[in-house]
């Protein structure tokens, strides 16, 4: 009798194990599938965050970065489907919906919106984006800000990046428009308040120590020149030297976004 009770015991035992398994193992798999639609979605905000940049630097009157222009609309549409295939339910989701119903809309425009109302469209539907992803963290079980006792920080480093793709965008339109002073005193004025909002997200030691001491020295030198040269508006870099500088900084922020998200994949 003793050994049927010990019998049924270990078989109840084994099946505990195995759905507690299965239930780790399918957690496991909801959070690896959240990485990886924040990861693609990265790459989403990153390519319209360059056609943002390009469209106001075409809208300006550089026609012929149209080739460009062209390429880059055509990675926000591989991005897009690249995150359908990672999850199809996702497809389901009506923010991610009103994103690319958002983005159908802006790219068959032709750029026919005024050169600021373009701009505009594009940071909003860049924050639609991020928005998702704070979504895409919870809904996934990706814990995505804690791991451990250690904070990981990819929802603020995009923000960052965010902040100084608006100003690349923003520093392009006044360093190409050279004969329209009420572009360029709307672009400073615009180039102000993101230099003061920039400035705030860096008091934060913490992040400052993600991106560690000689990556914050280089973002914090060329800000530094963006205040000293545009402001005095001495002679400096072309639109298109100052497109590629700020894609250099922005990819400073992206690299440790990545960084972070290597944290969260070993953290499992």
């Amino acid at each position: 009798m003793a050994s049927f009770y010990w019998g049924v015991m270990f078989v109840a035992v084994v099946a505990v194990g195995i759905l507690f398994s299965f239930f780790l193992s399918s957690r496991q798999k909801l959070r690896m599938c959240g990485i990886q639609l924040l990861q693609a979605m990265r790459m989403l905000i990153k390519h319209l965050q360059v056609h943002r940049g390009l469209m106001a630097t075409y809208l300006v009157g550089d026609k012929n970065i149209k080739e460009n222009l062209i390429f880059h609309a055509d990675s926000v549409v591989r991005d897009i489907k690249g995150i359908v295939n990672i999850d199809e339910n996702f497809t389901k989701n009506d923010d991610w919906r009103a994103i690319t119903e958002h983005w159908a809309r802006l790219s068959s425009s032709n750029g026919e919106e005024e050169l600021y109302d373009n701009y505009e469209q594009h940071s909003k539907l860049i924050i639609s984006s991020l928005d998702l992803m704070i979504w895409i963290s919870k809904e996934y079980n990706v814990d995505a800000q804690l791991v451990g006792r250690n904070r990981v920080y990819w929802y603020e480093l995009l923000c960052l990046g965010e902040k100084l793709g608006q100003l690349r965008a923003l520093g392009t339109i006044f360093l190409t428009s050279s004969s329209d002073v009420g572009k360029k005193r709307k672009s400073l004025d615009k180039i102000k308040n993101l230099l003061k909002d920039i400035e705030d997200v860096f008091k934060n030691k913490a992040l400052q120590q993600k991106i560690g001491g000689s990556s914050c020295d280089e973002i914090n030198m060329f800000l530094a020149s963006v205040e000293h040269y545009m402001f005095s508006e001495k002679s400096w870099l072309t639109g298109e030297q100052y497109f590629a500088r700020a894609t250099e900084i922005i990819e400073i922020v992206y690299q440790c976004f990545d960084e972070e998200m290597q944290v969260l994949i070993h953290s499992y």
